[in-house]
Parts: structure tokens; C-alpha cells; sequence
């Protein structure tokens, strides 16, 4: 009995993120484009798999833009020769990791849709992992997501109306994932560079008091007002940034990449990039980011209506928006 054909969608996530749906997959998958066929036995068994290598996947996620004639995303090859864990997760939540070394332009692991050229049986599809070098537990069933995770493990500390330890994995999946993610391109010395990383304002709206609802909304009453933020280097170095120049502003960002690669030794985990800064604003090693509010200080009173007036106009703009 045949399979019934359903729709489905693979959730890949990275230096960006991006949902293949079956058609997308599918048509990348055909022989005269990157599709693979593999023959695999196991336990006396033998089966033809078709599907897509996984490095090809990846790509979709991995920085490497699209930049040929045809269109087609472009491995990221640097990225993989600095080394990062891939994790394919299937629907019941089992996983399997494995580094970007074995997978890296590697066609004998694939991402198979078709078994003996049909539909994979149901309990495997719509996909599985397959390939000569894997154990049976890495061949993981009813695949749903692919997740690359790049080799961080930093913390900068936040502090302003509240306090937070921002961890890479956070700042990593929000600044892929979120939307707000940014992207400058930055010529310095003779010398361009790409930087990929948040807004500092964003980073700024997790402690300025602006949360609602769960969510962490920037206090634009409260920047309107005028505030220091002080960006501190692991050698103490401080700069000193004002909260009106700061307030919405895409082009002043917090970078964890440089070339889509992570920063080079000595600027990393986090440097603060942007056109309008001076040498000396571009904070390297970035350890923690402070919010020195001095309306608060002198009235408490004032300064906790100035949040009441934002969480007000929030929630204006939102029942706006709910009426169009």
C-alpha cells in the first residue's frame, strides 16, 4: 500500500532561519539538480534512497548567500572548517549530532524522501536520515528540524531597570530567528568586512523596563529621555553611547560574525560595529552593557510614570493594529 503524499515543511536554522516546505525540497532533490541516490543495507535488507545531501540543507542556513548564476546558496566552507554540531531532530524528539567535518560537502549522507522510489513508509517519512557511515541511531525517522550550533559559550551581562546574563544560545537563535537579526557591511582601513549580529538597541530592551505581556518591548518613552549605555571590554575599556542616538537604530549592532565566520581572536565574543561610530566606540570583547538612568535617580516617581506611558502607548499601537 502506497503512502499518501502530504505536505510538510523542514525547519532549518542557523546564521538564519528558513522553513523548506516539500515542494522546495523536492524539486532540489531531483537528479539533474542536487538530488542523491543511495543504496544501504541494512539487516539483509537493501533499499535505493533518494533525497538531498545534507551540507545542501545546511546551506540554505549557513551564511553562504546565493551568489552563483543559477541562484543556488552557496556552502559555507569557512564556517565548516571553523567546526560547528549539526542536530537533526525527528518528530518524537530524538536527535542526533554530528560536526560540520563529516557532513561538509559530503554526498554519501543524505536526507532521503523516497525509499525504492516511493514515499518513504510511515513511521520514517516524510524524512530520514541515511548514508554508509552512519550508525543505526544516527539514521533518525520523521525528520523535522536541522539545526546548526556554532562553538560558543559566553555570557554578557546585562544590567538597566532589571538585570540579565545573556548567553550565546540566546543571542545566537534571536539574532537568527527573531527578525531583528542585521547585517553591515563595513569598510574600515582600506578594508570591508560583513558583520552579522543585533541591534543594540535590542540587546538594550531586555532590561530597560519595557516588557509586557511577557515580551520584552523597547521603552522608546524612556530612551526619549536621554540615557548612557556603557559597553565595557574584557580589559575594562568603556564606551559611552547615548540612548537617543541608540533608540531604533539598525545600524548599531552588537556583532557575534565577521564574514559569517565567528569574530577573529581578540574582538570576540561580541563587538559593537556600526558607520556612525568612531574607532574607539567599536568596543571589542564586549563583557557586559550597562544603562545608567539618571532621571531615575533623581525621581523615582517621574521615572516609573515614564514606563506606565509606554506600556500605555504599547498597548494603543496593538488594539490599532488589531483594527486593520
Amino acid at each position: 500500500m502506497k503512502t499518501a503524499v502530504t505536505e510538510w515543511s523542514l525547519e532549518l536554522s542557523g546564521l538564519t532561519c528558513f522553513a523548506l516546505n516539500r515542494t522546495a525540497f523536492e524539486a532540489a532533490a531531483a537528479p539533474s539538480e542536487h538530488g542523491v541516490v543511495l543504496n544501504i543495507t541494512r539487516k539483509g535488507e537493501t533499499h535505493a534512497y533518494q533525497g538531498l545531501p545534507v551540507w545542501v540543507a545546511i546551506s540554505i542556513v549557513d551564511g553562504g548567500g546565493e551568489e552563483d548564476r543559477e541562484g543556488n546558496h552557496l556552502f559555507n566552507g569557512d564556517l565548516a572548517r571553523e567546526g560547528y554540531d549539526v542536530r537533526i531532530t525527528g518528530a518524537d524528539g530524538f536527535s542526533a549530532t554530528m560536526n560540520s567535518s563529516l557532513l561538509s560537502r559530503n554526498d554519501r549522507i543524505i536526507l532521503a524522501y523516497l525509499e525504492d522510489g516511493e514515499i518513504l513508509p510511515e513511521g520514517d517519512g516524510p524524512l530520514k536520515l541515511v548514508g554508509e557511515q552512519l550508525t543505526g541511531k544516527q539514521m533518525v525517522k520523521q525528520i523535522v528540524s536541522i539545526e546548526l550550533i556554532l562553538p560558543m559559550n559566553w555570557t554578557v551581562d546585562l544590567s538597566g531597570l532589571g538585570e540579565m546574563v545573556l548567553n550565546s544560545t540566546t543571542f545566537q537563535s534571536t539574532a537568527a530567528c527573531s527578525g531583528y537579526g542585521e547585517v553591515l557591511n563595513l569598510t574600515r582601513k582600506g578594508e570591508t568586512h560583513t558583520y552579522r549580529g543585533l541591534p543594540l538597541w535590542i540587546v538594550v530592551a531586555f532590561v530597560d523596563g519595557g516588557d509586557s505581556d511577557g515580551r520584552y518591548l523597547f521603552n522608546d518613552a524612556l530612551a526619549e529621555s536621554g540615557y548612557e549605555i556603557n559597553i565595557t571590554a574584557a580589559d575594562g575599556f568603556t564606551a559611552t553611547l547615548n540612548s537617543t542616538f541608540i533608540r531604533r537604530n539598525d545600524k548599531i549592532v552588537l556583532a557575534y560574525l565577521q564574514d559569517d565566520v565567528p569574530l577573529p581572536e581578540g574582538d570576540g565574543p561580541l563587538k559593537l560595529v556600526g558607520e556612525q561610530l568612531t574607532g574607539k566606540q567599536m568596543v571589542k570583547q564586549i563583557v557586559s552593557i550597562s544603562m545608567r538612568v539618571r532621571i531615575a535617580e533623581a525621581s523615582p516617581l517621574f521615572f516609573a510614570g515614564l514606563v506606565l506611558l509606554h506600556q500605555l502607548l504599547s498597548l494603543r499601537r496593538r488594539r490599532r493594529a488589531s483594527c486593520h
